[in-house]
């Protein structure tokens, strides 16, 4: 199994591609990113909401996510719900 605490979908991200990798994860619980109030990342894993929250990658080289720097210039932490 592979379970996260309050990482963005950075981290999941990353997370995910090692699930995805390994036959002997059978389990997986990525959902810390639905407790943030604002979203920093770009790209990466997401939720499909029209299939329950099925958990998908992008198509993007690596793990395919980046931060927003806009949203985090002026932030000295991130809240969550």
């Amino acid at each position: 199994m592979i379970g996260c605490f309050f990482e963005s979908r950075l981290g999941l991200s990353a997370a995910f591609h090692l699930a995805l990798s390994k036959q002997s994860v059978l389990y997986i619980d990525l959902d810390s990113a639905y407790h943030l109030a604002e979203d920093p990342i770009i790209g990466g894993m997401y939720y499909d909401e029209n299939k329950k929250g099925l958990i998908k990658i992008s198509n993007q080289l690596g793990h395919g996510a980046d931060v927003k720097e806009d949203l985090l210039e002026n932030k000295q932490h991130v809240t969550i719900k």
